[in-house]
């Protein structure tokens, strides 16, 4: 479930600079939290509310509130509605009491997650908490997220995407409105 970080890292480090450098992107908010985004890649598949509560044990140490409150409150905001975006991508996401927060966790599996019987395939989940009071950033977020999977080779990078870095380099390097 864990990459090590070695010398091919420093080398993605560098080619992933000269792309930005060459393709003019400047960073933003959402490219600083997808840096420090922690990358969950699951070996085999789980049931949603178990991937709930692993996504919910990671950012808990991010945020003041408990790992079964998260859990608690993942579940609901699916249960209101599917956070399914396309077949394959799903952001469950939701608002906290707190302030200043704002968290992402990425996430692939590629034996892929039953979210609920129309979507039985997800393999990229973008998890996302936020406080009420960044409510713009929670917007913007999740339409630089619907930008970049709207690219028809996501799917394919997402599944070939060899680390860490790769994974998350498919939303630093995509194309979306900066």
């Amino acid at each position: 479930m864990h990459f090590a970080r070695g010398s091919s890292d420093k080398l993605e480090d560098e080619l992933s600079k000269i792309v930005q450098e060459r393709d003019n992107i400047r960073g933003d908010e959402f490219d600083k939290l997808i840096e420090k985004a922690p990358v969950i890649d699951l070996e085999r598949s789980y049931k949603l509310n178990r991937l709930l509560q692993i996504i919910s044990e990671k950012l808990h140490g991010h945020v003041s509130c408990d790992p079964e409150n998260l859990l608690s409150m993942f579940i609901k905001r699916e249960q209101e509605g599917s956070t399914v975006l396309i077949p394959m991508v799903a952001v469950p996401h939701i608002v906290i009491e707190s302030k200043g927060v704002f968290e992402i966790v990425l996430v692939r599996c590629k034996s892929g997650i039953k979210f609920s019987e129309k979507h039985k395939n997800v393999k990229a989940i973008i998890a996302l908490i936020g406080s009420k009071d960044d409510r713009t950033m929670h917007l913007k977020t999740l339409t630089a997220i619907a930008q970049i999977i709207q690219d028809k080779e996501f799917d394919d990078k997402w599944i070939k995407a060899e680390t860490p870095k790769n994974l998350k380099d498919i939303f630093l390097l995509g194309d979306r409105r900066r």
